[in-house]
């Protein structure tokens, strides 16, 4: 009798995790980008890049740049062609797009929550361009933009 049970609950755990494997629990997606329009409020746009991708290092690279400027791991990255015309100096040119994670950029910076946050990296030099960032309103959730300053010289 012990020795069917035992069977049983074997088969048993199997088909769970089986089951949790399939229906892809204990993995996660990258977390998305913000909207064109969010973007498009801090008068960013983003299209399809003018030049292919760089190199696997480069990227990493771009990731690192970005999580130093902003203090907290990059969830997601983006390759693409940025155009920022209010910045100084205006940006028009390929970058990369960094997600930083928003729930270390709010313990980190010592700030209230901030919803989403980009810093866009120079593929050639790896050096942050402008950090951008949504944070909510402290009065009716109403989003307050916030551009960072650009750091290209």
């Amino acid at each position: 009798m012990y020795k069917r049970s035992g069977a049983v609950g074997i088969v048993l755990i199997a088909g769970v995790i089986a089951a949790l494997l399939v229906a892809g629990v204990g993995t996660s997606s990258p977390s998305p980008m913000p909207s064109a329009s969010q973007l498009a409020n801090l008068g960013v746009t983003l299209g399809t890049p003018t030049t292919p991708a760089p190199a696997a290092t480069v990227a990493s690279a771009a990731q690192a740049a970005a999580s130093q400027k902003a203090g907290a791991d990059v969830l997601n990255s983006e390759y693409a062609n940025c155009q920022v015309p209010g910045a100084v100096p205006a940006i028009n040119q390929d970058c990369y797009v960094e997600l930083m994670d928003p729930v270390q950029l709010s313990s980190v910076q010592g700030e209230g929550p901030v919803a989403w946050e980009v810093v866009l990296v120079d593929p050639a030099t790896s050096k942050p361009l402008v950090g951008l960032r949504e944070e909510p309103s402290q009065a009716g959730g109403i989003p307050t933009f916030t551009r960072g300053t650009t750091t290209n010289p």
